[in-house]
């Protein structure tokens, strides 16, 4: 048993610890498996995230449609991104939806989707990502000699011998085929820590199915010293997490089912707290197979080939992300405000470029150069902050000053 049959393993004992061994959790286990059976699956939902905490906010939604061939191991998945919103301030995004496909091991995501998101974020595209010459690029994350078929039926016996006998109960409430589980807090904590502790507790089982090189020695003081680790971070987790929330609510029905998953996490690590409240919405359907082609134009790496590409991006050293231009310094011209051009970008890490023959500005950024408009009085070139919204930057005004913010975006 390689790699894949130990992680398909322990997907399984993840989905069977969350719902326990009531009758109501093997009841919901036995729907989650039945529908496990479909040799076709389309799966249609949404996903909303929002992060809160240290005067910011995040805002994300998207919609996602995915097939799945699951005789085949095969599937594509259309994802957009609806909406992006940082604080009161919504991102404008030009990306199209992103078509995602799945053969095997292996993903498959367009090229032009990654350069189109390093140029909308305003980051300077990779070199190596630009060399690319196929359409698509592939993910692998294990090794062609780690791509054998797996046993389903030994991962379920592996899975009813790991649990047989559980103490863990997980508050379900059935109504027909509708499951909910709700969960503060502590039930969090403790039966997140309950379902680990019964895994590392039967290690030694697990060995006799997937050859871990450890003796019954070494796993039995291991296991001690994970058990303590695990009982000693409850007690340290519970207050850091008070006032988090799980809902999961699954409804069955003959070819079809639904899960609603909205989770509101509050970590406290110290003084300030950090929101993170998650929503997915989604419908499966048992379909009949469907034709489709995966990328020709295609090149597969490593993830750590992908690390390479990607980790090439470097960022200017900035010295300050805020610019302050006190109200004195500022100007009004056709009822709109202006301020320093040069003294606000070099505040804020940037370099600006006057072109003497042409009489225009320009900013220089993460390799790329924007043409701004201005006014020059006194010698010095004044930008409207109107001009600065439409670049992607943050404004605000008060009585004493003018504000920037660099969101490193430029549209």
């Amino acid at each position: 048993m390689k790699r894949k049959m130990i992680a398909m393993l322990i997907a399984s004992l993840m989905m069977l610890g969350s719902t326990g061994c009531s009758t109501e959790g093997l009841n919901l286990y036995n729907e989650i498996e039945k529908a496990s059976t479909w040799d076709y699956q389309e799966l249609k939902g949404d996903l909303a995230v929002s992060v809160q905490g240290e005067d910011q906010e995040i805002n994300l939604e998207a919609d996602f449609t995915v097939y799945n061939d699951i005789k085949e191991n095969l599937g594509y998945a259309d994802i957009m991104v609806t909406e992006i919103n940082l604080g009161e301030l919504k991102v404008e995004t030009d990306l199209p939806t992103v078509r995602l496909y799945v053969d095997k091991q292996t993903i498959y995501i367009s090229r032009d989707y990654f350069t189109q998101l390093f140029e909308t974020t305003g980051a300077p595209v990779p070199e190596a990502l630009r060399e690319i010459e196929a359409e698509y690029i592939g993910f692998n994350s294990m090794g062609e000699a780690q791509l054998e078929e797996v046993d389903y039926k030994e991962i379920n016996g592996v899975v009813q011998e790991l649990f047989k006998g559980s103490e863990i109960k997980v508050p379900i409430t059935q109504k027909g085929r509708t499951y909910t589980i709700e969960l503060d807090s502590n039930q969090m904590a403790d039966l997140s820590v309950a379902f680990i502790s019964e895994m590392v507790e039967k290690m030694d089982l697990m060995n006799t199915y997937s050859d871990t090189t450890l003796t019954p020695e070494a796993i039995k003081a291991q296991n001690e010293e994970m058990l303590k680790v695990l009982d000693e971070g409850k007690e340290m987790v519970k207050p850091m997490i008070d006032g988090s929330h799980l809902k999961v609510t699954y409804d069955f029905k003959d070819n079809t089912f639904s899960e609603a998953i909205d989770m509101s996490l509050k970590v406290t690590p110290e003084e300030e707290s950090i929101f993170v409240n998650v929503s997915i919405h989604s419908e499966a359907t048992k379909v009949q197979k469907k034709e489709f082609e995966l990328p020709k134009s295609s090149v597969v790496y490593s993830m750590e080939e992908i690390a390479g590409i990607f980790g090439e991006t470097s960022y200017p050293e900035l010295t300050e992300s805020v610019a302050w231009i006190e109200q004195n310094q500022t100007i009004t011209a056709n009822n709109e405000t202006y301020i320093p051009l040069r003294q606000t970008m070099e505040e804020l890490g940037y370099n600006v470029k006057y072109d003497v023959n042409t009489k225009k500005s320009a900013i220089t950024a993460y390799e790329e150069e924007v043409t701004v408009v201005t006014i020059i009085q006194n010698g010095i070139s004044y930008i409207a902050l109107s001009e600065l919204d439409a670049l992607g930057f943050y404004t605000e005004e008060n009585e004493e000053y003018i504000v920037v913010e660099d969101l490193m975006v430029f549209n």
